[in-house]
């Protein structure tokens, strides 16, 4: 996944993600939530952007698709079984998200978290504790900066993720 964080000149922010794949994007849309009173979605063939009416129109016709924004997230399809390795990417990011934004449920539920993926908890605080999340762990969930900074741990989760499934093989 690739994605931007754009902020419109009212302060209003819309967020474009891009996939792999159709089926990719409509399942990462899967843990969104739209707020009805101000957000819409845009959904294009592998990517989407979720926003503000205005923006998510200038989206539309930049894209050169004839799309219509909507506020009703896709379905999967009945037969859809989950990636392995997305699976484990959406756990890990999750659990690195706790680790930063609710530390005390991080430490509480430890031993639960290393259930599901052995050694995760470990493998977050390695992460976090490195020089390069430095900004990271100075931010405020609250701050914009926040989910930029945050999405630079893809690369390193991912690559666990892969090592874990390899060894499972």
């Amino acid at each position: 996944m690739r994605g931007e964080i754009c902020m419109g000149s009212d302060g209003a922010i819309t967020q474009l993600r891009v996939y792999s794949s159709d089926l990719a994007a409509r399942a990462a849309l899967q843990d969104w939530s739209l707020d009805a009173a101000s957000q819409w979605l845009l959904l294009g063939n592998s990517w989407f952007a979720i926003g503000p009416r205005a923006q998510i129109d200038s989206v539309s016709e930049s894209s050169g698709q004839e799309l219509i924004p909507t506020q009703t997230l896709p379905h999967l399809p009945p037969d859809f079984k989950p990636n392995p390795i997305d699976d484990c990417v959406q756990f890990v990011s999750s659990t690195a998200n706790t680790f930063l934004t609710d530390r005390s449920s991080f430490d509480t539920d430890r031993a639960s978290l290393d259930q599901v993926v052995p050694g995760v908890t470990s493998m977050i605080e390695i992460l976090l504790h490195d020089p390069d999340t430095a900004t990271l762990r100075s931010l405020s969930p609250d701050d914009l900066s926040f989910e930029s900074e945050f999405s630079r741990l893809g690369p390193a989760i991912k690559t666990s993720c892969r090592d874990e499934q390899s060894d499972t093989e």
